[in-house]
């Protein structure tokens, strides 16, 4: 059974029925006017606060708690709101601060492999994740799995398993550019 969207066949072409997904996106711009409507702050207070609970939101799935006036502190030095210096923000932090304000601000370039390699150095910035020295800004080179792992040791649960090393390089100049953006 192919469990991960890499195993299908098709990968990385993908497929969806526009008339649903349009009615889904539909959906979404009406709440999100709904919201800047409602909005008493400037949009870029209104931006950096969707940033930090988007930041908040990325650590939780990984199972991480991060401290909110971390995060705020970094959003607010990046962007330079009010909210900058309150606490200084871990490494950690910062980097996930930076690769989520360059992914939303830098949507409609082509995702390059010089951008992920930066993403991934960014989010770890001392070369380690945990105890583990891992190579930081290149491709994989390990022939071990990659897995994102929770609980012990023991009983840990696999929430994802990355493609094997050897597709990483290679699989990310097949993939296509899907969707171009123009103002």
């Amino acid at each position: 059974m192919k469990k991960y969207i890499w195993q299908l066949d098709s990968w990385p072409r993908m497929y969806w029925d526009s008339a649903e997904l349009i009615l889904l996106l539909g959906r979404t711009r009406l709440a999100q006017g709904e919201l800047l409507a409602r909005a008493e702050h400037p949009e870029i207070e209104l931006y950096a606060e969707q940033l930090e609970e988007e930041v908040y939101a990325t650590a939780a799935i990984e199972g991480e708690r991060l401290d909110r006036a971390q995060i705020r502190s970094s959003v607010g030095r990046k962007l330079g709101t009010k909210t900058a210096g309150i606490s200084h923000p871990d490494k950690h932090i910062d980097g996930l601060v930076q690769v989520l304000i360059d992914a939303t601000q830098n949507y409609s370039q082509n995702l390059s492999s010089e951008t992920l390699n930066g993403w991934q150095a960014a989010l770890f910035p001392t070369g380690y994740s945990g105890l583990n020295r891992i190579i930081t800004g290149d491709w994989r080179k390990s022939t071990s799995s990659m897995q994102v792992v929770s609980g012990t040791p023991e009983r840990g649960t696999v929430h994802f398993e990355a493609p094997p090393t050897k597709q990483v390089g290679e699989g990310s100049h097949r993939f296509p550019v899907l969707v171009q953006f123009t103002d």
